[in-house]
Formats: structure tokens, C-alpha cells, sequence
């Protein structure tokens, strides 16, 4: 409107933080129309996960289902770093195709912050026996599964990775889960509380003890 010759010009801006904008940018007859372009989940991700990886040598059982739902929500740029990151780690090793497990290892230094492990490290559980009370990895064990029983007993199918690390003296886990809608919001949020707490359910149950990842399992309950 009003531009004369080049009527019908539509202007269009871009934004990760539209919080932060000056309010008169937003008044009647300026930016007056927000379109929020979210985050890609389900399909989406799948699809896009799919279209980074067009062109790349492939395992020929590789499954994308499973990064898909682990990179549900997160953000293109994301997406495309892990596919990115996968293939390097398939040209370290000098394999012929990117597997399911450089999409993960990806995942797990990218998305989850795992520590990457050197060539002359060791990944095993470092303690004499899982029923060891003083062993901190075999209480980590014992937390992580707890999360896992309860997760796979309210929504069977939910669990996508449950995960114990040992790197050098950084030391933890964690079990990733995922909505394919079958539940509610509010039944999950709810089964998402029951799950924070199975981790310290599990170890007082085994070890008479309440560890280290308590707290945080706490505070996460407590937020939702």
C-alpha cells in the first residue's frame, strides 16, 4: 500500500527472538502478522533427516526412524551437523558407508554432550560387580534403568536409548524417550514426572542408597 508503481509488495522479516523486538515494529500496519515456523518433529524430521543424507553412501540397514525420533524438536541446522558429524566419523574409521552407530555417536557428542572417547580408553563399567553399593558406575546403571522400566512400563515403545558412560573420570547417563502421539500431552507430561523419579526409585531399591543423580532427577520432576 502507498508504493505507487510497486503495489502489492509484501515485506517479510526473520527472527529466532521476537521477545527482544521493539514493540513498535509490531503495531497495526508494520510487522502486524506473526507466522512462528516451529521447530520439525515427527515426519518432518524424519524427512529431513533424509534429504541431508541424500547422496551419502549409506549401510544398507541403517535406521533413520531412530535419529528421527531422538532429534525430534531440534532444529534443522542441528540436524544437518549430525549428518554432518556422522560422515566424519565414518571417514575416521575409514568405513565404506555411514552406519546407524555414526549417526549415534553423532547424537551422543552433539545433542547429549557425551565426552568423546580416545582410542586408548576403556568404556566398560568400572567396578567389580553391578550389586557393588560403593561402585558409582553400578549405581549410574542401576539409576538409568530405573528411568527405562518405568518409561517402557507407562508407554511401552518409548524408550529410543538408554545409555551408560565412562570417560576417563566423567562418568554418567541418561535414557531418552519419545511421543509418537499415542498419549496425551497431559498423560505424558505426567508419565515424564513418574520417570524422573524411577532413577532414585531404582538405587534406593538396590542399594539402600540415595545417589548422586537424585537432585537433578528432582528438580526435573519438579519443573515439569
Amino acid at each position: 500500500d502507498g508504493f505507487g508503481s510497486h503495489e502489492g509488495i509484501i515485506v517479510m522479516a526473520a527472527t529466532n527472538r521476537p521477545d527482544i523486538l521493539d514493540p513498535a515494529l509490531l503495531r497495526p500496519g508494520r510487522f502486524d502478522r506473526i507466522i512462528e515456523i516451529a521447530e520439525p518433529k515427527g515426519a518432518d524430521s524424519l524427512a529431513i533427516i533424509s534429504h541431508y543424507l541424500r547422496n551419502k553412501p549409506l549401510a544398507t540397514d541403517i535406521d533413520t526412524n531412530l535419529i528421527a525420533h531422538i532429534m525430534d524438536g531440534r532444529s534443522c541446522a542441528e540436524l544437518e551437523t549430525v549428518v554432518n558429524t556422522a560422515g566424519i566419523h565414518a571417514g575416521y574409521e575409514r568405513a565404506d558407508a555411514i552406519t546407524t552407530k555414526h549417526l549415534l555417536d553423532a547424537c551422543l557428542q552433539l545433542v547429549f554432550d557425551v565426552p568423546t572417547m580416545t582410542e586408548d580408553e576403556d568404556d566398560s563399567i568400572c567396578c567389580a560387580s553391578l550389586s557393588d553399593a560403593n561402585c558409582e558406575s553400578a549405581q549410574i546403571v542401576y539409576h538409568e534403568a530405573g528411568h527405562a522400566v518405568v518409561s517402557e512400563l507407562l508407554c511401552p515403545g518409548s524408550v529410543n536409548l538408554a545409555y551408560v558412560y565412562h570417560r576417563d573420570r566423567n562418568k554418567g547417563g541418561f535414557v531418552d524417550c519419545y511421543n509418537d502421539k499415542t498419549y496425551t500431552p497431559l498423560y505424558w507430561e505426567k508419565s515424564r514426572i513418574l520417570c524422573s523419579l524411577g532413577g532414585m526409585a531404582a538405587t534406593e531399591q538396590k542399594f539402600g542408597v540415595a545417589d548422586a543423580g537424585g537432585k537433578s532427577d528432582l528438580n526435573q520432576a519438579f519443573s515439569s
